[in-house]
């Protein structure tokens, strides 16, 4: 959340970003809404999730056409008077909803008011950790031979694409590039190439422009859509309907072993900064099961890939002993939020007073007939110093082959703290407005979201009716719009009068006094 920290700061209307290739060279996404929440600005990133080109998202209403119509606290951006951070989705091209972590500030331009919002695609975040984890076990249970097909299959479900394969060298007498396709998951199967579903052949690698190959042998990521590709390339995607390609190389030993593939068939969209990290990340186990598998000292290099991975990933990330409940390994995040960790219990270093309820921590619940079970949830809430914490537990087999318990902590005490604020609210909003004579409304941007029964009672309407309408049109007479919109737009705190009208139709005087 630093980069949005200072992505929202650095965004003063004297430093208005008025060039778009800076835009386009941020990690994240970026959005300009103008007063009427019509885009006026969007980045490379912003498309790249989307599915669109920035000329099919400009002069576009944002939340009539890249927000999903679910609810009503679906249809805006929280307003100005409450958090500037906070989780939204988005409606993609293809029909797909992302889940968008966004911070957000106003901004005059022309003397109007633009919302600027910075956000980050974490729909598939919280699958990432649970991935690596099953990526990390597979591996290190694979001791006969490398697993490559149980990889691919964790691998390609969290990738966000139509077919994942891999390819490694093999000998060539030519003295020329060619790769052997070791396996390809497409379509919720393996594709061995049979007569009824034809996947990728092994490839000849010299048939594709050299300097992408050279980039792949040197170690670099190759994301493109497939239309960027010389004509003579073009010519083998389209014989796939592959619309955009993410190429991984497996380097070992310092030498290109092969690649790992993802492309997408339905769109050309290209993959996120965060999927490709996951995504490398993932493929460094690989590598480093491929290195111990082919070396001597098998213990060191699986103690070495474990650490990469889990210092790659900011959650804390313990593993203790079943029997004495002590911490043997933490990565490198744990220490930085921690400090000194091993040899102590969890419970300790989270300040608890007492250990962890048996249910999720015991050998007996974690494993069952040698088959670990599914991770295990709770939170832990730290009293003494106010801190609230989210738990995974779930048993692994160490490097040593011993089982051991796998836990990730993550603080959430700022989430906690803010839904009890929300709820606090709610509470005195429903105690304050069921002793009220007068109407209360609770709106966000026109919508309404709560209210109480006076309100119901002088209108006429069942409280289900009125969820989610808008605030104008339900209770106010046409003559009296124009009036409203004025006075909502400047916020004036002064109460005033404007006609109502009933649900019967019946028009009455009425006070308006608003607040935020």
């Amino acid at each position: 959340m630093q980069f949005f920290k200072r992505g929202i700061e650095g965004l003063e209307e004297s430093k208005r970003l008025n060039d778009i290739k800076l835009l386009d060279q941020i990690s994240a996404m970026f959005v300009e809404l103008d007063s009427n929440d019509n885009v006026v600005a969007v980045n490379e990133n912003t498309c790249q999730v989307l599915g669109y080109s920035k000329s099919e998202i400009i002069g576009e209403n944002w939340f009539a056409k890249f927000v999903p119509q679910v609810g009503t606290s679906q249809n805006h951006f929280p307003s100005t008077h409450m958090e500037t951070s906070f989780e939204k989705y988005v409606l993609t091209k293809s029909g797909e909803k992302r889940l968008v972590s966004w911070r957000k500030t106003e901004v005059q331009h022309d003397g109007y008011v633009h919302l600027i919002c910075v956000g980050e695609d974490i729909t598939t975040h919280d699958n990432y950790l649970l991935t690596l984890h099953k990526i990390a076990s597979t591996l290190l249970n694979g001791k006969d031979s490398i697993p490559y097909e149980p990889f691919v299959k964790l691998i390609a479900e969290a990738a966000n694409a139509n077919n994942t394969y891999i390819f490694v060298i093999k000998a060539s007498e030519d003295g020329e590039l060619r790769t052997k396709k070791i396996c390809e998951w497409g379509s919720g199967t393996f594709i061995y190439n049979e007569e009824e579903k034809i996947g990728l052949q092994d490839l000849h690698m010299n048939l594709f422009k050299g300097d992408l190959v050279q980039k792949l042998l040197s170690g670099e990521v190759i994301n493109m859509r497939t239309s960027a590709f010389p004509e003579k390339d073009q010519v083998f995607f389209k014989e796939f309907s592959i619309k955009a390609i993410l190429v991984i190389p497996i380097i070992v030993d310092g030498n290109f072993f092969g690649f790992i593939g993802f492309d997408n068939r339905v769109n050309d969209r290209e993959w996120t900064n965060s999927e490709i990290e996951f995504l490398k990340a993932s493929v460094k186990n690989l590598e480093q099961k491929i290195h111990s598998f082919k070396g001597d000292e098998a213990l060191r290099n699986e103690n070495a890939r474990f650490q990469t991975t889990m210092d790659a990933v900011e959650v804390i990330i313990l593993i203790s002993d079943f029997d004495s409940n002590k911490i043997i390994y933490g990565n490198s995040f744990a220490y930085r939020q921690l400090g000194l960790i091993i040899e102590k219990t969890s419970a300790e270093i989270l300040k608890r007073n007492t250990e962890f309820p048996k249910e999720f921590y015991d050998k007996e619940h974690l494993i069952i007939n040698e088959t670990p079970t599914d991770v295990k949830e709770f939170e832990v809430v730290n009293e003494k110093e106010g801190k609230y914490y989210s738990c995974q537990i779930k048993a692994i087999k160490w490097t040593n082959g011993e089982w051991v318990r796998l836990e990730t902590i993550i603080d959430v005490t700022d989430k906690k703290i803010a839904q009890n604020r929300v709820k606090e609210s709610e509470a005195k909003f429903k105690k304050l407005s069921a002793i009220s004579v007068e109407g209360i409304m609770i709106h966000d941007h026109g919508v309404i979201v709560e209210t109480n029964q006076a309100f119901l009672n002088l209108m006429g309407y069942s409280y289900e009716e009125v969820l989610g309408q808008n605030i104008i049109t339900l209770a106010a007479h046409p003559s009296s719009h124009s009036l409203i919109y004025k006075m909502m737009k400047i916020g004036s705190p002064k109460p005033y009068e404007i006609v109502g009208l009933t649900k019967t139709g019946i028009q009455l005087p009425l006070e308006l006094f608003a607040r935020s």
